[in-house]
This record gives C-alpha cells, sequence and structure tokens, in this order.
C-alpha cells in the first residue's frame, strides 16, 4: 500500500512538472502568476504576456490570480507581499524594472504609469497612431513591470523579438526550463525613444514590437512645425503676423507649407505665445515641452525693420535666420520659464536655423531637436558637421533631441536593402556620451497618403529598427555578437548566407555614401550587385526546408527585394524615353497621331490603360489624354476652380514641361481634373513655387461610358520660348493621378521608379520634328 501511494505521488509531481514546467532553482514549478486587481493595464498586459509565452517556450501552464494560493508563485507588478519583503519600484529610475528571484517567488516589478492614453496634440502623436484600444498600450507612459517581462524571456527564456508579429519572434523551445537565482534590474538610457512606423490603433502587433524591443518614453515629446497655431488671432491681432511682400502673411507668404508666417519681434506676439504654453501646461501637466517650431519650409522672414535687421545673411543657407528664430525662442521660454522653470520650449535645428546662433551664448529652458537621415551618418564629412553642430548647441541649451529619418525604405530605395547598423552604433555610443542628450524621433512611416499600420517592408526595415531599440536599454552591447545571434536565431541554417546578403549591402551603403551624398540607387545597387545579393537570398532559401519557419522569413525578404530590384532593372532598361511631336493640323489635331500607353511608376503594366497622343504648331503644344476608367461613377472632381491647391488629389493629369533639356531646373507644372480645372505654376528649386505664372492653358475633357479623354494646348510663349521656328527639344514628363476610394495610384509616361512626380533628371525627351 505504501509502495502504490508513493508511487501515486511521483507519477502527480511528475505530471505537475510536465504541466507547469517553468521551474525555480530547486526544481520546483511555478503555479501562478499574481497581479493585484487594481494594476495598470501595462502590468496586466505583462502578465498576459508572461502567461502566453511561458507556455511556448516551456508548456508551463501558468493561472493568473490577483492573490497567491499555491508556492512557488510569480508576481508581476507591485503587491501586498513584495512591499512587506521590500521589493518596490520606488527607488528604479523612470521606466526602469527590477527582477528579483525569492524563497518561494519570482518577482517582476517597474515603475508603471496608470491612467488613460498618453497622447500628443496632432501627428504623429494622434491617440491612433500612439495607443491601441483593445490592449490599452500607448507608446507613451512608463511601462517597466512589461519591459521586465520582456527582458525575462529574453534572458532567461532566450526569446526574441527581431520584427512584428508571429513570424518576427523566435521562441526557443525548453522543456522545464528553470529559473537562475536573479537579481536583474535595468532603465533606458534617454526616455524618449519614439519609431513612427505605425498607428498602433489598427495593428496590435506594432505596438507589442515597440515594447518588446524597447521603445517607449515616459511622455511625448513633440516638438513640430507650430507657428500655425496663431491661425485664431488672424483677425483679432493680424500685427502677429509677418508683412511679406507688403501684406500680412496669413497662408503660404514665406513658407512652403501653409498656416502662416509670423512676425518674430512683436513683443505682444512673444508675450501671447508665452502665455498660451503657459496655460497649456497648466491642463497637461505630465508634458514637459511645447513646440515653437516655424511653419514647414520658411524661406522669407517678415519685412519690418526690425525682424530684418535680425536677419544674418554672412551665416549661409543653414544660420541666415537662426539668430531671428532663436532669439524670439529664447524669449518665449524665460517668459514661461518663471511659472514652469522645469518645462521647456523645443524647437528644430532645421533648414535656414540650423546652424547655432553665435550671439546668443545660452538659452535656459530651451530643447533643440536636430534633423538627420542617419544613414548618410556614414559620409565623414556629414557625421562630422552633424557632431560640431550638436557640440556647439549643448553649450547653448539645456536638451538635445535628435529626429532621425529611417526613411531608406521610401521610393526609390523601397525594396533595397538599406543597411546600417553600425552607423547607428556609433551613433548612440556618441550621444550617450552627452549628458544633454535626452532621446530621439525616429521617422520610419510609410510613403505616401497617410501613415501605414505596420511596417511597410518588414522584412528590409527591421534589422535597424531592432539594433536601434536594444542600443537604448544596452548602450555598450557588442553589436557584431548581437548579429551573429540575429542570424543564427533567426534564419538557423540559412544563418551564413543572410549574414552575407546583410553585410555586403552595408558595406555598400557605406562605400558609396561616403563617397557620395547624393547618390541614388542606380550607384549603390548595379546589376553586378544586386546579382551578388539575389545569389545570397536564393543559396539561404536552399539552405531551409520548405514551409519552416527560417523559409518564410527569408521568403519575406525575397519577396521585398524583388519588387526594389525588379523595377531598379526595369527603369534602368527603360532608359529616358523619347517622343516625336509632329507637326499636326489644327482642325483634326490628333487624327493621324498614334498613341503611346503609361506605365505605372516602376515601369510596369499599369490598369486602367492611359494612352498619349502629342503634336504642335507654330503658336501651342498639342496633347490629348485616353484615360480609361471601369469606374466612372467613382471619379474625384472635387476641385472646380483654377488656381486652387490639390488638384492632383482629384482625378487628373500632371503636365511638367523643361522648356530647354539641358537646364531642368527651369520647369513648368499644369495639372488639370475631369472638370477641366488647372493649377499651372513655374516650379523653382527649394523654394515656393511661383504660383502667380499662367499656362494659358485650353483644356476640354470629355466623359464617356467607360473612359475620360482630355485635350491640351500650351502656348510656346508661356514656356518662354517665342520663336515661332523653335524646333529644340524640350525634357517633359505626364502623369495620372488615380483616385479609386482613399487609394491615389500614378501612372505616367517615362517611369521614374520614384514616389514623387517632380523627379527632372528622369525626365523624358520630346523631340518636335521639322
Amino acid at each position: 500500500m505504501k509502495a502504490k501511494l508513493l508511487s501515486i505521488i511521483f507519477m502527480t509531481v511528475g505530471v505537475l512538472s510536465l504541466q507547469a514546467a517553468l521551474l525555480d532553482e530547486t526544481g520546483r514549478p511555478y503555479q501562478e502568476i499574481v497581479v493585484a486587481p487594481d494594476a495598470a493595464d501595462t502590468v496586466k498586459l505583462a502578465a498576459t504576456e508572461l502567461q502566453k509565452f511561458t507556455n511556448e517556450i516551456c508548456k508551463a501552464n501558468l493561472k493568473i490570480v490577483n492573490k497567491a494560493t499555491k508556492s512557488p508563485v510569480i508576481y508581476v507588478g507591485k503587491s501586498p507581499e513584495l512591499t512587506k519583503i521590500g521589493i518596490t519600484a520606488d527607488k528604479l529610475p523612470s521606466e526602469g524594472y527590477q527582477i528579483q528571484t525569492g524563497k518561494g517567488f519570482l518577482a517582476i516589478i517597474g515603475r508603471d504609469y496608470k491612467g488613460g492614453a498618453v497622447i500628443g496634440p496632432r501627428n504623429p502623436w494622434n491617440r491612433n497612431e500612439v495607443y491601441n484600444t483593445t490592449l490599452k498600450l500607448g507608446m507613451f507612459g512608463e511601462a517597466g513591470t512589461l519591459t521586465g517581462v520582456y527582458e525575462f524571456l529574453r534572458k532567461v527564456g532566450n526569446m526574441r523579438f527581431y520584427m512584428p508579429g508571429e513570424l518576427g519572434t523566435v521562441v526557443t523551445p525548453a522543456p522545464n526550463l528553470t529559473v537562475p537565482k536573479l537579481a536583474l534590474s535595468g532603465a533606458p538610457r534617454v526616455n524618449y525613444r519614439y519609431p513612427w512606423y505605425s498607428r498602433f490603433e489598427y495593428s496590435p502587433e506594432s505596438a507589442l514590437w515597440a515594447h518588446r524591443v524597447g521603445f517607449g518614453g515616459k511622455s511625448p515629446v513633440v516638438i513640430m512645425h507650430s507657428y500655425c497655431r496663431f491661425q485664431k488671432y488672424r483677425k483679432s491681432h493680424p500685427e502677429y503676423f509677418a508683412i511679406i511682400d507688403g501684406k500680412r502673411a496669413f497662408d503660404k507668404e514665406g513658407v512652403i507649407m501653409g498656416g502662416g508666417n509670423l512676425c518674430l519681434t512683436n513683443q505682444d506676439a512673444v508675450k501671447q505665445w508665452s502665455e498660451n504654453i503657459i496655460d497649456y501646461f497648466k491642463t497637461h501637466p505630465n508634458m514637459d515641452i511645447y513646440p515653437l517650431v516655424p511653419n514647414d519650409g520658411l524661406i522669407k522672414i517678415c519685412e519690418c525693420p526690425n525682424c530684418q535687421a535680425e536677419l544674418r545673411p554672412d551665416a549661409g543657407e543653414t544660420g541666415k535666420y537662426s539668430y531671428y528664430i532663436w532669439n524670439f525662442t529664447r524669449k518665449v521660454a524665460a517668459l514661461v520659464a518663471k511659472q514652469f522653470p522645469h518645462k521647456y520650449v523645443g524647437c528644430l535645428a532645421y533648414e535656414a536655423y540650423r546652424k547655432p546662433p553665435v550671439e546668443i551664448q545660452t538659452m535656459p529652458n530651451v530643447a533643440v531637436m536636430f534633423c538627420n537621415h542617419r544613414s548618410l551618418l556614414a559620409n565623414p564629412d556629414e557625421k562630422a558637421d552633424l557632431h560640431k553642430e550638436i557640440e556647439t548647441w549643448s553649450k547653448k541649451v539645456d536638451r538635445i533631441y535628435l529626429w532621425n529619418w529611417y526613411l531608406d525604405h521610401w521610393m526609390p530605395w523601397k525594396g533595397l536593402p538599406i543597411v546600417f547598423t553600425d552607423t547607428i552604433n556609433d551613433e548612440l555610443k556618441y550621444m550617450f556620451k552627452n549628458p544633454k542628450y535626452s532621446g530621439e524621433f525616429i521617422e520610419s512611416e510609410g510613403q505616401g497618403w497617410g501613415n501605414s499600420d505596420c511596417l511597410t517592408t518588414p522584412g528590409l526595415q527591421h534589422l535597424n529598427l531592432y539594433v536601434t531599440g536594444r542600443l537604448y536599454w544596452e548602450p555598450d552591447l557588442d553589436l557584431d555578437a548581437l548579429v551573429n545571434e540575429y542570424c543564427h536565431l533567426f534564419y538557423g541554417p540559412a544563418s551564413i548566407p543572410m549574414k552575407s546578403f546583410w553585410l555586403s549591402a552595408q558595406k555598400r551603403h557605406h562605400k558609396i555614401v561616403s563617397e557620395n551624398l547624393q547618390a541614388k540607387p542606380d550607384d549603390m545597387f548595379t546589376p553586378a550587385v544586386l546579382a551578388k545579393l539575389n545569389a545570397s537570398l536564393k543559396q539561404a532559401s536552399d539552405a531551409t526546408q520548405a514551409n519552416s519557419v527560417y523559409r518564410k522569413r527569408v521568403e519575406l525578404i525575397q519577396k521585398e527585394f524583388n519588387i526594389g530590384s525588379g523595377r531598379l532593372t526595369r527603369v534602368r532598361k527603360l532608359g529616358f524615353k523619347k517622343l516625336n511631336l509632329p507637326v499636326i493640323n489644327t482642325k483634326k489635331p490628333f487624327e493621324k497621331i498614334k498613341p503611346v500607353k503609361f506605365l505605372d511608376k516602376s515601369g510596369k503594366k499599369y490598369d486602367p490603360e492611359t494612352w498619349l497622343c502629342a503634336g504642335y504648331d507654330k503658336q501651342y503644344l498639342w496633347f490629348k489624354f485616353i484615360c480609361n476608367e471601369p469606374k466612372m461613377e467613382n471619379i474625384k472632381a472635387k476641385i472646380k476652380g483654377n488656381d486652387t491647391d490639390w488638384v492632383w488629389l482629384d482625378d487628373s493629369i500632371e503636365i511638367f514641361i523643361c522648356p530647354d533639356e539641358t537646364n531642368r531646373k527651369k520647369c513648368y507644372q499644369v495639372v488639370f481634373n475631369t472638370n477641366g480645372a488647372v493649377y499651372d505654376v513655374e516650379v523653382r528649386f527649394h523654394a515656393s513655387n511661383n504660383v502667380k505664372w499662367n499656362s494659358d492653358s485650353k483644356v476640354h475633357v470629355t466623359k464617356e461610358k467607360n473612359r475620360w479623354v482630355a485635350e491640351i494646348r500650351i502656348p510656346f510663349a508661356n514656356l518662354g520660348i517665342a520663336d515661332s521656328s523653335f524646333t529644340g527639344n524640350l525634357a517633359a514628363n505626364f502623369y495620372r493621378n488615380r483616385i479609386e476610394g482613399k487609394t491615389l495610384t500614378r501612372c505616367g509616361w517615362s517611369p521614374t521608379g520614384e514616389f514623387k512626380n517632380y523627379v527632372p533628371e528622369k525626365f523624358g525627351i520630346l523631340i518636335l520634328e521639322k
């Protein structure tokens, strides 16, 4: 009987070990996860994540309870039981966590924000971009316990979160996983780590991955174009606004993006700004910084004598407005500091006010944010210039932030491997030495209308972001070891060819960028380079089993790479399009002209089909566009009057013409929609377009059952060609902007491989026949 009883006991212990295979250091299985009923939302999520992943790793079957009933137990977040033995988050640094084992327990605890969504006043800090309602998880607000759970899974469970979603998650099964004696703690090096790559509300995996990797922050640092907020004073206080061309500037006068231009030496405007900012801090106590930044594309300042006196043309293109902008910022910050001495007014070091103003020695309560393409810091001169600026600014202001563009997945680079992990490593290690460095914003969103719900090319984007996220928490990590581990865990039997793929791409990128900051994809990815990278991917695919997780990861990267390399190869093969324009009969101008078909921007077939006919006479260029459209009832034609902005957001035709093919900086743009509404400008490099230019075009649009047809004639004289016998060549391109629902697609005559339409260096050539 005794032997039978012992057998039952041993069998029971064995079953428990199999069912709850996460063991303490004595070999006993953990039984429960304890979470306080009033815990923060991120703490409750942390418990759920721990339960889920320990089950995946070792088949543990841990119940989540509010109070311990069995031992050993796991405490997630603060609890009375932990407080009794002195384990609290009180002395942890901001966003910090602590992992502690003891007799009969494992504690994972951190600094946690308990409240609703922490958001900013505008995009990209809108609620849907930084908060997921279902998970009750946001980018901002302390989430130390959640980080502690992910660090436990990483360090003890050998889990890795290389990419959003299941495919990006590495789970290493470990039956009877034993938790050793632990006394770990950690905190991020900076408290602002925001990568804008998705809209959290529509992608829970994006929200989860941000925290799994190490992104986040205590609160948003909103340093963004904001002078437009004074629009509410345009009627009551027009004197706050700049004088441009003799008139008050309420819109685009002096700025490329609208919203007004201000008179920054108006002392009443200084006072009004300070009062507005003080009111903001009173109603938003969790916010530490208020943005005070000119509207985008500042190219002219107020013409009043006081403002003009602060212009510094001898400071160069990146410093001519610096004293003007930063003197104003300093004045406002000084008034705000009287009531909020620990709050900051933030401005961008950007465009013509990037260079530090030499006249101003210090700017208390001012934060500066530098805009830069981090991948371009592989160029030694670019890197040296940025570091010099940072060191100079560090002597003047209280806080330094970075606005890093990780936009190397945008056209024309989309689908091409732009890898710069060693640059990320070097730059963050450099920045961490600066005591005023307080964090950074990483712009990595999708290109086009709105923001993406997740990474647009996760296979090619994730590695740069993963390395960045880890360095925020482990600034001294060994990058080579991390990359080796990544290739081993993520690609398994394909680790060697995949490591070759990534390192070859990085080496090529750095070589080209170090020689030429303006390098294009054609320069970096020659046919030989594309072939080498493709060979590595094929070798990696061949090394993995079909349908295995390793094959799926390689195939994801192959699919993205094929899009980029295919586009580059097609556009390169097509070259510059040429079109002969015959002299036409003006009574029946297009009767005998053979139409040419449009392609999409990557050189592929575009449906529905679009055709172009072109010719000329002594006075006019003549064009006809045949736009097939199976959904004529959905044609978007909102704009009705001429010279109205945003015509290209209707179904429309867009024409660019450079009268001299050898001087493509001189260019004219004519856009018209299916209403025949025309918008025409003289396009200027790095300046506001000349909207006063008038093409004097005549447009006629006919809508038929399954297509719309447009004819337009443009006078030579209005293009600056007065010679009626002119027979030279013109550079040009033609596009169709098609709206289907909320989606804009484009096709054109001469594919450029670019997202934007204005790419004069890749325009085709119109040859006027004699």
